[in-house]
């Protein structure tokens, strides 16, 4: 271990440097020096509209796992895009990639390009961005199948 104003001073690992603290620090808690990082984090998540199909949510989910794979600021083994889940009014994609820089600047430039694209590339696809709203049904269709739905509580109560 190394010696700073003579205190013993633990070396301790972290995702993106070493990092050494005073003994009496918890050297169980993870450390981020981010000032020594030499890449940033971009994570967000974006919800696409329930009307979108299944081949439309496909075609985003590829073309923005393509663009951050071919991008020259991303780190393309860190990129994570995934379909993660049916919020209140969306299907919700999250968007998890690491710009390869540690200037703040050149930072808000790559994720403002990580957001155009991913406009365009939602906009491509024919669908849209989500955003919170109600659905109001007044029709005057037959509801559900009965003898559908007959069949699946008979089938239900087989299984139980």
């Amino acid at each position: 271990s190394p010696l700073l104003g003579g205190y013993d001073v633990p070396e301790t690992l972290s995702y993106h440097s070493t990092l050494h603290s005073p003994i009496g620090a918890d050297v169980r808690q993870q450390l981020t020096n981010w000032a020594a990082a030499k890449e940033m984090m971009i994570q967000t998540t974006i919800g696409l509209r329930y009307e979108t199909n299944t081949d439309q949510l496909r075609y985003v989910l590829t073309k923005l796992r393509e663009m951050s794979c071919s991008h020259p600021m991303i780190n393309e083994k860190s990129a994570r895009i995934r379909a993660v889940g049916f919020g209140a009014s969306s299907l919700d994609i999250e968007i998890r990639l690491y710009a390869k820089t540690s200037d703040w600047n050149e930072f808000y430039e790559v994720r403002e390009e990580i957001v155009f694209r991913t406009k365009e590339i939602v906009e491509e696809s024919g669908t849209s961005f989500a955003f919170p709203s109600m659905t109001l049904y007044a029709t005057r269709d037959k509801g559900l199948d009965p003898e559908r739905s007959d069949a699946a509580i008979a089938h239900a109560k087989h299984v139980v």
